[in-house]
């Protein structure tokens, strides 16, 4: 234990190099071509090639992302790489900010007083998080939040334990950032506000005009980092806020329709799938006991840490925070929990850190080892997920899925749904998207054909195959999956029942072949989004 604590700065260097050594085989999945959620990168790549100008009008995502992912495309390009390396070189930045995440997650715990081994702990549940390692392979935003996020929290522990105005200065600033990284990032400024006026408590009122300008530099930082990335929030700022507004509003409604719930009931569910059993049963007792010692101090006057329990309410305030925009939203998929699995594992530190000083205190050695072996096969289990996670990658369908697309008769026409396997350039006569639209907000309107609008009349079901007489229909289980809700299957009934026909064989079109893969059954059975959907390949029956 002396050389660990000799030399413990070696501890988390270890953890974000065994991170990156774990995450980083496969990374190269379905390069050069977008298996999605890539879109960002999608976009980039078409500005780098002059198909579509680089700026802020599309603001369905912030630009920090954007920009980043510009720079190292402008970088693997002038270096004569090709778009799989600029995707791989994307991807790997996620990758080093996951590891950062890691490594943070173990300083914060560090500075809330807990020691090197449940320090130890909390890092290592953020490390064995599936969803973590899942999302860390995309070249996507929630990567660039999480790590903003965490580095503000960060900071905000330190302006607790230091009292340093300069830490509060950074905290506000990195929000901004997160912010600048995807939209829901701006909300963890509440949780800066909080803190800044508990730690700051009467002091506020006795000295007025200091906190006022304290405040008011905050909030000046916070927009900054959030015009460091969106520079055009700064440089045009009418024109981008008036187009900002209605776009947050729109994304209020975003997957709203007639069967899901509100998240302050519905996410439960979801955030135990993105974690695993035993980490959201540990998390949610973890909440659950801080809640209790908070009442025992309250009311019943019970004696114990001024100190911890300070640092508990922080990290209490910033999980409620961050959960606020899922609470209040309909749609709550498993990678928007990425921000609370870092605080969770704190509050699980301080937990085990409690839990041990009061083993000591009462002397029972054999309960400390049943902690830690609890704490073991938990984080064990974990680890399995992991592995389930990496096999999905290696194995996904739409890889063996591929070489048979690219076997298929050249000069033919091919449809296929939104995650497709590649399909190779210049090989069919005519390949697209199969054109059919999901509303995504409640009353939107289906898009027309025209000048500047799709080019393909959506919606319409085997009569628009019939019209364009397409040969080869490909499929994906993550769109037609969509039917089986029954909300969306009543909006676009048309599409639902083709779809149901189709692979009942029920059409004009016979199944040829079809690729899936399934987890060895000694693993945990998961699935994660965007990964190794069930492809099924078929062809158009000809008189």
């Amino acid at each position: 234990m002396k050389f660990i604590r000799k030399y413990e700065f070696l501890l988390p260097v270890f953890l974000f190099i065994l991170f990156c050594a774990v995450t980083i085989p496969g990374i190269s999945w379905g390069a050069p071509d977008i298996w999605n959620p890539d879109e960002l990168f999608a976009r980039v790549d078409k500005a780098l090639a002059g198909k579509w100008e680089f700026d802020e009008t599309n603001l369905d995502y912030p630009s920090l992302p954007k920009y980043v992912m510009f720079g190292i495309g402008k970088v693997v390009y002038a270096l004569g790489y090709s778009t799989s390396e600029f995707l791989i070189a994307a991807r790997l930045v996620s990758v080093l900010l996951g590891g950062s995440v890691v490594v943070l997650t173990y300083l914060i715990a560090r500075n809330v007083k807990a020691e090197i081994i449940p320090s130890t702990l909390a890092a290592l549940l953020v490390f064995s998080s599936s969803e973590l390692v899942h999302n860390a392979q995309f070249a996507h935003n929630d990567l660039y939040l999480l790590f903003f996020v965490t580095l503000s929290l960060y900071c905000l522990i330190k302006y607790r334990q230091a009292g340093s105005r300069l830490w509060l200065y950074g905290a506000f600033l990195f929000v901004g950032m997160a912010a600048s990284s995807k939209y829901n990032g701006g909300v963890f400024l509440l949780a800066v506000v909080l803190t800044f006026f508990i730690v700051e408590g009467r002091a506020i009122y006795k000295d007025f005009i200091r906190s006022a300008e304290t405040f008011a530099l905050g909030i000046i930082l916070c927009f900054l980092g959030y015009a460091l990335g969106t520079p055009k929030a700064l440089l045009w700022m009418s024109y981008y806020t008036k187009r900002l507004l209605p776009m947050l509003v729109y994304i209020s409604a975003y997957g709203k329709d007639g069967d899901n719930t509100i998240g302050l009931y519905g996410q439960w569910t979801t955030f135990r799938s993105a974690v695993g059993e035993p980490v959201y049963y540990l998390f949610l007792f973890v909440v659950l006991w801080y809640g209790a010692v908070w009442v025992l101090k309250t009311w019943k006057n019970v004696q114990v840490g001024k100190d911890r329990l300070r640092l508990v309410l922080i990290l209490v305030i910033a999980i409620l925070v961050f959960d606020y925009p899922i609470m209040v939203s309909y749609n709550y998929q498993a990678r928007f929990f990425l921000g609370l699995i870092p605080m969770l594992a704190i509050l699980s530190a301080l937990w085990v850190d409690d839990l041990m000083h009061i083993i000591q205190k009462w002397d029972i050695p054999y309960l400390r080892m049943v902690v830690m072996l609890l704490m073991g096969i938990t984080i064990g289990w974990s680890m399995l997920r992991v592995v389930s996670v990496k096999l999905l990658f290696y194995n996904d369908a739409r890889i063996p899925a591929s070489e048979f697309v690219a076997g298929l008769p050249a000069g033919a026409s091919l449809e296929h749904t939104f995650y497709s396997p590649s399909i190779p350039q210049d090989h069919f006569e005519r390949e697209h998207n199969y054109p059919v639209f999901f509303p995504k907000v409640p009353g939107q309107e289906i898009p027309t054909p025209g000048p500047n609008k799709p080019f393909k009349a959506y919606n319409e079901g085997e009569a628009g195959l019939d019209e364009r007489e397409t040969d080869y229909l490909v499929i994906d289980s993550f769109t037609y999956d969509r039917f089986e809700n029954q909300y969306i299957c009543e909006t676009n009934r048309l599409e639902c029942d083709f779809f149901k026909a189709l692979r009942s064989g029920k059409t004009g079109y016979r199944q040829i072949t079809s690729y899936s893969y399934s987890l060895p059954s000694y693993l945990p059975q998961i699935e994660i989004s965007f990964v190794n959907p069930d492809i099924e390949i078929y062809e158009r029956i000809r008189d």
